[in-house]
């Protein structure tokens, strides 16, 4: 009986130490008896000096075997405090040591997410030291609201494009003005689509602006021309008045770089301006196009049909100018200049189409619908889009022919055109544009 009870309590020892053992390593330890030890401190580097200090007690770590004879080594931790304080026994080798916040990293959050990584030797008989440390992988982006452009607007919206297939959303329907954004690549350019409705009027107006780093880049050799992880960018939606008197959205930004406490400027480019002086004069308004391109079979020839013609043939319904941007498609907007009184009491009525933003924009969707033009308006980031302008005929037909300019009919266009135009701006997500038009001439 005692021998038999002694040979119990062996098992049981043996089998505690094993368990207690695999618990340790996570698994078996390999047959290499030459072992080190690993301590273990986990940090997050706070982006800007001001804030408290990030706590990285619930920090998932994760420690891989790097070397061949050793990548069966993996221990998982679900945070420090499970790490042994007395340090981790290892069979000698080089092992990557990484640590991050404990959510799971997004393009859009509510909070930043840190993540780090360290190489570590360990040597026989040796207690190695590693420090683990965590830097912000998103961005701080708060948006702020003038003053001016809240007693103006009742509405509006703001969409931040990197040039990815995820863009950031801002609107008066929701509390949201900030979030953190996961930067994936190289970004050197955020495009910022701002559409508003004003109070006084009850018009949409629409505008775009691309935000660049490079003026604030010149002023520390630590940061580059991409927007990154850790940065702290803020951006106010701003009014302007154009020459003719106009209201426009504009934007201001700034940014807080890593480690560095003095907010910079972020430029502010519209499409059209120049961002450097190039080595060969080019004029302003020449579209750049690289990138971005608009085709038709209509652009050189135009079209005219007679409003006596009750159908209209499908070649002509059928007519679209194709859209493609490679990089994805940031803004299209389109203007639409009445060649007759008509057509030109419905726009400035019912049927705003001056420099108007269609990516997205579902009130003008049912706005053509009530005068019998279903189109379905492209979406944020898409590569390639049909705008069905031939759909339009049929609708401008009901308001006669437009104003012959060899005729006495030309007090409605002193200019003497006689005909609708159709004026397209298609912006890709690095900021390549091109503008196109399209004249319809309608016959007695």
């Amino acid at each position: 009986l005692r021998y038999y009870i002694a040979l119990s309590a062996c098992a049981l020892l043996s089998f505690s130490a094993c368990e207690m053992q695999e618990e340790m390593w996570g698994k078996k330890p390999t047959s290499n008896t030459e072992v080190g030890a690993l301590t273990l401190d986990v940090l997050a580097e706070e982006p800007v000096s001001t804030k408290a200090a990030v706590s990285t007690a619930d920090f998932p770590i994760v420690i891989k075997g790097k070397d061949d004879n050793i990548k069966d080594q993996v221990f998982n931790y679900n945070s420090i405090s499970e790490f042994p304080a007395a340090g981790l026994t290892l069979p000698t080798g080089t092992y990557i040591v990484s640590a991050h916040s404990n959510a799971t990293l997004e393009k859009e959050m509510t909070k930043p997410y840190f993540q780090g990584e360290q190489e570590v030797e360990i040597q026989t008989k040796v207690n190695t030291q590693a420090t683990v440390n965590c830097k912000m992988k998103n961005t701080k982006i708060e948006i702020a609201l003038d003053l001016e452009f809240q007693n103006a607007l009742s509405e509006w919206g703001l969409t931040i494009n990197d040039g990815s297939n995820t863009a950031i959303y801002f609107s008066s329907t929701d509390s949201k003005r900030l979030v953190y954004y996961y930067f994936e690549g190289e970004v050197e350019k955020l495009t910022l689509n701002i559409r508003g409705k004003l109070k006084e009027d009850g018009n949409t107006i629409y505008d775009s602006m691309y935000l660049t780093k490079k003026e604030a880049d010149e002023k520390y050799d630590d940061v580059s021309n991409c927007f990154e992880g850790g940065e702290a960018l803020k951006i106010n939606l701003t009014l302007s008045k154009a020459t003719e008197g106009k209201i426009t959205l504009s934007a201001t930004a700034s940014i807080l770089f890593t480690n560095h406490t003095q907010e910079e400027s972020v430029n502010v480019v519209f499409p059209g301006e120049e961002e450097e002086t190039p080595s060969e004069p080019i004029t302003p308004e020449e579209p750049s196009g690289e990138g971005v391109n608009m085709t038709c079979s209509a652009f050189d020839t135009g079209v005219t049909f007679s409003n006596s013609v009750e159908n209209l043939p499908e070649d002509l319904t059928n007519i679209a100018v194709n859209i493609t941007a490679p990089s994805g498609l940031a803004s299209l907007k389109a203007t639409i200049i009445a060649g007759n009184e008509g057509l030109n009491g419905l726009l400035e009525e019912s049927l705003p189409f001056t420099n108007r933003e269609l990516i997205g924009d579902t009130e003008i969707e049912g706005l053509l619908a009530s005068v019998g033009v279903p189109i379905q308006m492209p979406t944020q980031g898409t590569t390639s889009y049909n705008f069905p302008i031939g759909q339009f005929f049929s609708m401008m037909k009901i308001y006669g022919p437009t104003v012959d300019a060899d005729a006495d009919e030309t007090e409605y266009d002193p200019d003497g055109k006689d005909e609708h135009i159709f004026r397209i701006t298609a912006t890709d997500s690095l900021g390549n544009w091109l503008t196109k038009e399209l004249k319809v001439k309608i016959t007695k």
